[in-house]
Parts: C-alpha cells; sequence; structure tokens
C-alpha cells in the first residue's frame, strides 16, 4: 500500500498542479478577451464614421486603462472598415513548471469589428427542422420583402388578400426541404422560392452576445430589472408621447409602450435577458441608438415557450434590426408595419394586416451599422 502510495502521489500532484494552472489561465484569458471586446466596442462608432484613427485611439486608451499598453495591446486599422484589437498578457505557472511544464505563458485574446457596407436578410430563423413554428408568414394584408428570406427551420408562407400584391425581391430558402407555400398572390421580383440550402444559414449577429451589448447600457443592466415608466415627454399631439434617447437594459421583462396611445423612440435600443413587447395603437417609431452593434433596435434573449420579442403595434415604424437568438420574434398587428433591418429569431412569424415592408438595406440609424466578429 505504502509503495502504490509512493508511485501515485506524482501523478496527483501532476493532475493537481494542471488543474491549478489551467483554471488561471482561463480565468486571465476572459478578461483579456472582455478588454479586446471593450477595446473594440468603443471604437468602432468612429469607423463607422470614418474616422479610423480616432477609433484607433479611442481603442488604444481603453486598454491602457485596463493596464495593457506598448507591446501589450496591439491595435490595427490598416482592414479598410475593420478595427483588430490584440491583447497579451504573461500568466505564471504556480506548479506545472516543477514538472517540466515552463515557468510562464503567453496568453492573447483578439476581438475585431467590422463595418457592415452589406444588409443581412430581411428575416431569418436559427431553429433546426423540427422547430415550430419555424419561419411563419401569414395574414391578409399587403406585404413587401425587400431582401432574402432565409431559415434553417421550416418555411410556411400563407399571405394575401391585402390591397397591395405580395412581393418579394429576394429569395426564399430553407434546409429543410421546400417552403411551403399556400399563397397565390405572392409576386416575386428577385430570385424567388429556392432549392434546399446545402448548409446552415450562420447567424450575422452572432458575436453580438450579452457580454458585448451589456458595455452601452446607458439605463439599467443586464443584471438588474429594468422597465421603462419614467423618461417619458409629451409630444404636440396628446396622444404620442416621446422616449429619452439611450440604450434601456435589463435582467427582466421589457414592455416599450408609453403613456399614450403612440409613442417617438429615437435613438432608443431595447435590451433585454428576458421578454420585449412593444404595443400602441397609433403612430409610432423605433429608432436604435447610434453606435449600437448591428444597428439592433431591440434584443430579447429568453428562450422557451411564448415570444421572445413581441411587436404587436399600429402603424409602427423600426429603423433597425430585431434580435431573438434564443427564442420567437412575433410581429403582429391590425395596421402596416415597417422594419428598416433584419428579423433574426430561433422562430420568426409575422401576421400582416395593413401593408407591410421589411427592408434590411433600409436602415437609416447613422453610426450604427456595425458588428463584431472573431
Amino acid at each position: 500500500m505504502v509503495i502504490l502510495i509512493a508511485i501515485s502521489l506524482p501523478i496527483l500532484f501532476t493532475f493537481a498542479a494542471l488543474a491549478v494552472d489551467m483554471g488561471f489561465r482561463y480565468t486571465r484569458s476572459r478578461m483579456l478577451q472582455a478588454v479586446a471586446d471593450a477595446s473594440v466596442t468603443v471604437g468602432m462608432p468612429s469607423l463607422v464614421n470614418n474616422d479610423p484613427t480616432t477609433g484607433g485611439t479611442l481603442a488604444t486608451n481603453l486598454a491602457m486603462a485596463n493596464g495593457y499598453s506598448g507591446g501589450n495591446a496591439v491595435i490595427d486599422t490598416s482592414v479598410v472598415d475593420q478595427l483588430k484589437v490584440t491583447v497579451k498578457a504573461t500568466a505564471p505557472s504556480f506548479f506545472s513548471s516543477l514538472f517540466g511544464g515552463g515557468s510562464t505563458r503567453i496568453l492573447t485574446a483578439t476581438a475585431v469589428g467590422e463595418v457592415l457596407n452589406h444588409p443581412g436578410p430581411a428575416m431569418l430563423a436559427l431553429g433546426d427542422c423540427s422547430s415550430s413554428p419555424g419561419l411563419f408568414l401569414s395574414g391578409n394584408g399587403g406585404l413587401t420583402i425587400s431582401g432574402d428570406i432565409e431559415s434553417n427551420a421550416p418555411i410556411f408562407i400563407s399571405t394575401g388578400g391585402g390591397v397591395t400584391p405580395q412581393t418579394d425581391s429576394g429569395s426564399v430558402q430553407t434546409v429543410c426541404g421546400a417552403p411551403t407555400v399556400w399563397s397565390s398572390s405572392i409576386v416575386y421580383t428577385g430570385a424567388g422560392i429556392q432549392p434546399p440550402a446545402a448548409s446552415l444559414f450562420p447567424d450575422p449577429f452572432a458575436a453580438d452576445t450579452p457580454a458585448v451589448l451589456g458595455t452601452h447600457c446607458t439605463s439599467g443592466t443586464l443584471t438588474t430589472a429594468n422597465d421603462i415608466s419614467g423618461p417619458w415627454s409629451p409630444t404636440a399631439d396628446p396622444a404620442i408621447f416621446s422616449l429619452a434617447p439611450g440604450v434601456y437594459c435589463s435582467s427582466g421583462d421589457i414592455n416599450l409602450s408609453g403613456p399614450g396611445s403612440g409613442f417617438i423612440a429615437t435613438n432608443v435600443t431595447i435590451v433585454s435577458m428576458q421578454h420585449v413587447t412593444v404595443g400602441a395603437t397609433d403612430t409610432s417609431s423605433l429608432t436604435a441608438s447610434p453606435g449600437f452593434p448591428s444597428g439592433i433596435a431591440v434584443y430579447a434573449g429568453a428562450s422557451g415557450a411564448g415570444p421572445a420579442i413581441n411587436l404587436g403595434s399600429n402603424m409602427l415604424t423600426v429603423n433597425g434590426s430585431i434580435y431573438a437568438p434564443n427564442g420567437l420574434a412575433a410581429l403582429s398587428g391590425d395596421a402596416g408595419m415597417t422594419v428598416n433591418g433584419s428579423v433574426i429569431g430561433q422562430d420568426v412569424t409575422v401576421g400582416d394586416s395593413g401593408d407591410w415592408t421589411f427592408n434590411p438595406t433600409g436602415i437609416v440609424v447613422a453610426g450604427n451599422n456595425w458588428r463584431m466578429q472573431r
């Protein structure tokens, strides 16, 4: 027994050494990645406004404020419309050096921001072929889609009966066999229905994680509850109220409706770790906050039953994208709606009445068309 213990002790010490050192390096690497992400985030709005010099300076200053300067923070704007930040640090080996593992390790983290000079899809369902409802377009209003409809889930289309024709100037494609189309009134001015896609459609906003988006919060945080109830101001129309600009964040649900029958929310982005509801009965508008990644106007992190994002307003215009990466993005209303951006969710449903328009090329928000990539 004593001999077995003597033989096993070096092995046990080796595993313990590796566990301690690897745990420390993992934690340090996460910290480095957070600094790289934050440096890119603070610099990208300047690149969007064609000022890479200022963007690089802002990124450098933030890295320095976190203790990384000189060769430990490399800021690169040499690629047009990109800001690349690489930070590095030395991680000591507390125990593994005793077993020939070396005394230190060089850890690096890189983040890249890219100006978006091309639109995303008009709609994208991120689920799979077992997803329900998948990507489901229904209703009896006029429907104009100026972009591609993409889906990693089944597509069902049952629209028609509106005053204006149903038109789609992009392609309609899913990896799950042929889309199911019950409408006879759709007019395709683009590629139209395509054969099944050979591979999954990527999420263009995949790098826009809560860790990245949370750095932009100006009202609330993603770890505290914060429903929108206070910063409303009356307008010349007593039924319409205006919401103060900002990025409104919450760990819980957010309801954007306002105290009147309609609202104006200019330079406003809503970020919730749970559900977002947008509802009004009068003409309303939501325009994403300048400098916010990917031009996102509404983000909801909820998963499971029920819509993560529920837009049910009449005569609503959204200048920006709608993003529910883990749940359902549901849009419905008894009058027209315009989305100048992409609608992306695990599932996407549209129930249109009136004249509806989806136009990912029509984002009119200044300074917010960029995304993070690595």
